[in-house]
């Protein structure tokens, strides 16, 4: 038996009356939504639905517009991507969206142009990993922002600062909570390490939160900020030796603390475990105590949002995420 009108009916959570008018070419007549009628026929193509046996449905018979948002990830093997994929797939068909990935590890040196041909798919926005641009490339990515016809949406800085469409972290409050957070456990002497440009935005607000956890419980005399600077994005003996022998630290750099993971692994040494780190994403498993996070895929609807520019009022007025405590075995939700 083939799929009838019920299956798609079922599919798309709508009712049996509202699906056959639609797929029997009577949706403007009956005032169906766009949106609407836009899902049944979606359902109805996925489904293979073909109307009755002596004819195909007219609906298929016209070309039909599709309503694809595009993910570009810095990389399909990122510690996330693996993960957060389903949960942005649920979003999307929730909203009557296809999702399209693409992956710009292999094009890292022009990663501004690779955005821009992506574009070229008609895709109707763009959720964006800036997290592997460069300085150089950061520039040329805001002006075709500025360029493109479609929304498209930064998880998080761009140049050192956040763009009009940016998902912000509460980055001051992250930086507060894991300091308070290694405090009351016992330690007294807490770091903070930052990237390559002490500065920046995310730095600064980073540790201006580490700082305001160690005002609050009068330690500021054990204030310790450790500047990252690589050689060639390589973590020198040095740096290592002033990391491993830290009893607790707080960093920002989901990147950085996965390569002083590797680093200590080859080198056959240890790094402390009482670390606290931000993740965006999904904690990682190289610290054993609890994590302030910013869990992205559990905002993938307003993220959605903002890349169909239909943002709420609740939208404009919490701009920034707010953290909260997520353990490195923290599964992700059903969508």
């Amino acid at each position: 038996m083939g799929v009838t009108i019920k299956d798609v009916a079922k599919r798309s959570g709508l009712s049996i009356t509202t699906v056959s008018l639609v797929l029997n070419n009577k949706a403007k007549e009956n005032r169906i939504s766009e949106k609407t009628t836009r899902l049944i026929t979606d359902v109805a193509a996925e489904l293979n639905y073909s109307g009755s046996n002596s004819r195909k449905a007219n609906y298929l018979e016209k070309p039909t517009k599709y309503y694809t948002i595009g993910f570009v990830v810095s990389s399909y093997t990122s510690l996330y991507t693996p993960e957060i994929y389903p949960r942005i797939e649920a979003c999307c068909r929730k909203i009557g969206y296809f999702s399209l990935f693409a992956s710009m590890y292999t094009c890292l040196e022009n990663e501004a142009e690779y955005i821009k041909r992506f574009t070229k798919y008609h895709i109707d926005g763009i959720v964006f990993d800036p997290s592997l641009l460069s300085k150089d490339t950061s520039k040329r990515f805001i002006q075709l922002v500025a360029d493109v016809k479609i929304p498209v949406v930064p998880l998080g800085l761009v140049n050192d600062s956040f763009l009009p469409n940016s998902i912000q972290p509460d980055l001051r409050k992250a930086g507060y909570m894991a300091t308070d957070y290694l405090i009351s456990k016992g330690f007294n002497n807490v770091a903070c390490i930052v990237g390559p440009t002490k500065d920046t935005e995310n730095n600064t607000l980073f540790s201006a939160g580490y700082i305001d956890a160690l005002e609050k419980a009068k330690m500021t005399n054990s204030i310790n900020i450790i500047q990252f600077s690589p050689i060639n994005n390589v973590i020198s003996p040095e740096f290592f030796e002033s990391i491993s022998s830290l009893p607790a630290f707080i960093i920002s750099s989901e990147w950085l603390l996965k390569e002083l993971s590797v680093y200590a692994n080859k080198a056959n040494q240890k790094i402390s475990e009482n670390i606290v780190y931000i993740a965006n994403f999904r904690p990682l498993n190289y610290a054993q105590n609890s994590l302030p996070g910013f869990p992205v895929y559990l905002n993938m609807e307003r993220v959605l949002r903002k890349a169909t520019n239909r943002i709420d009022e609740k939208d404009k007025k919490e701009k920034a995420l707010v953290p909260e405590f997520i353990s490195p075995t923290h599964g992700f939700p059903d969508a």
